[in-house]
């Protein structure tokens, strides 16, 4: 980034939480750095409809893979890498299965968008967590805002992130959003005197991972809020 400098005047950061790491880790002069955030183009994500259950979109997800109407959908979109940590969601649907056997409640799906290096690993994984059946790997996929449409939960469980273009693409839907509170994801979800498009839990924690899907879940009123929040 130094040696790029010489021949530029200004960096610009996809948040701001990029910009401070780029003056305490790479020592930039804050002078020199502008923030313009990641954006998507609405009109391909476009708000779901305020009764998700009459959407054709979600009609059509249930008849592929074979899910009753009343199927709670998680989706996550990432590419299988370390640092997205789809093990943490893994365990999280898990503990979130028993839970909501208990309360009396259909247990979720979790769909997973995307291919990479620990693909075979975690497929191995949702074996061993006994919720292979319950686990939909979809590969890569370009309809990821259908796939948005027919969703309850949208979960990102990652490590580490900047400015997530996923996570922007599930606000601009409606979708409420259970993530990691890493990286820039709090400037996305929203801080805490702002209307959040979702909740956010420790990274590695898939225990408040579980809790936060579930709250979306069963509290009608903080699942429109969250779902309300993100198109503004």
């Amino acid at each position: 980034n130094h040696f790029l400098l010489r021949q530029h005047d200004r960096v610009t950061s996809v948040g701001n939480f990029v910009r401070d790491a780029l003056i305490r880790n790479e020592g930039i002069a804050a002078s020199r750095i502008d923030v313009i955030y990641n954006g998507i183009d609405p009109r391909v994500f476009p708000p779901r409809p305020r009764d998700p259950h009459v959407s054709d979109a979600r009609t059509r997800l249930r008849q592929e893979l074979n899910l009753a109407p009343e199927t709670p959908v998680l989706l996550q979109v990432a590419r299988f890498h370390p640092v997205k940590d789809h093990a943490t969601s893994l365990h999280a649907l898990a503990l979130l299965r028993q839970t909501m056997r208990a309360a009396d409640e259909p247990e979720p799906v979790l769909l997973l968008a995307g291919d990479g290096e620990k693909r075979a690993e975690l497929e191995a994984l949702a074996r061993d967590l006994h919720i292979a059946d319950h686990v939909k790997f979809l590969g890569v996929r370009n309809d990821v805002s259908s796939l948005m449409q027919a969703s309850d939960v949208f979960v990102l469980s990652s490590l580490s992130e900047g400015i997530s273009v996923t996570l922007l693409e599930a606000m601009a839907t409606g979708l409420p959003i259970a993530c990691t509170d890493v990286g820039g994801n709090r400037e996305v979800v929203g801080p805490d005197e702002c209307p959040k498009s979702g909740l956010l839990s420790p990274r590695s924690d898939h225990a408040g991972l579980a809790r936060n899907i579930q709250r979306l879940l069963l509290d009608k009123s903080l699942h429109q809020s969250c779902a309300d929040a993100g198109p503004q």
